[in-house]
Formats: C-alpha cells, sequence, structure tokens
C-alpha cells in the first residue's frame, strides 16, 4: 500500500486503466480459447460418433455376413440329412410294397384256388 500512496492520482488512473484493459484483454483471449476449445470438441466429437457408427456398422455387416454363412450351413446339412431319410423311406417303402404285392398275389391265388 505504501506505493499507493506515492503515487500521484493521474499515475493511480493510469495504472487503474492498464489493468482494466490488462484484464479486458485477458477476458477476450479466455474467450477466445474457450470458443476454439468447443469448436475442437464438437469437431472432435463429430469425428468420434462418425468412427463409432462406421465401425458399429462394419461389425453388424461382418456379424450378418457370418450369420448368414452359418445359417446356409445348417440348411445344407439339414437338406443332406432329409434327402438321406427321403432315400431311405424310399428304399423301405419299395421293399414293403413288393413284399405286399407278393402278399396280394399269394392271398388272391390262394382265394381263387379255394
Amino acid at each position: 500500500m505504501v506505493v499507493i500512496l506515492d503515487m500521484s492520482r493521474n499515475d493511480l488512473l493510469v495504472k487503474i486503466k492498464q489493468a482494466e484493459q490488462t484484464a479486458e484483454s485477458s477476458l477476450e483471449g479466455a474467450e477466445k480459447e474457450r470458443s476454439e476449445t468447443l469448436r475442437n470438441a464438437e469437431t472432435k466429437g463429430h469425428s468420434v460418433i462418425v468412427d463409432a457408427r462406421s465401425r458399429a456398422e462394419a461389425k453388424a455387416s461382418k456379424d450378418l455376413d457370418k450369420a448368414k454363412k452359418d445359417i446356409s450351413k445348417k440348411k445344407d446339412k439339414l437338406l443332406k440329412e432329409g434327402m438321406t431319410d427321403i432315400k431311405k423311406m424310399q428304399s423301405q417303402a419299395s421293399k414293403k410294397s413288393g413284399k405286399a404285392a407278393d402278399n396280394f398275389v399269394k392271398t388272391f391265388l390262394e382265394s381263387v384256388d379255394a
């Protein structure tokens, strides 16, 4: 406080004015820095969102392709098993129909002879 007492009124006003200008300049600089930081954060945030969306879409596409391949393999396996079962049933049906025809003819002939 000793310094202030030795200063003239004009010197004191000049110092106050300089302090106000320095403070105002500092505030303007801080505001510019804040605005720039916000713009950078928005840009970076947008970039992060775009990147995350892109990675999610790529993963979803990859997962979908894998699921389609798995389904195709299962379908092919089921069709193959189904065809094997159909061939077995056809073979068994053929044998049974042959036996049934033989039995029918035998029964018919027995009934005619009787």
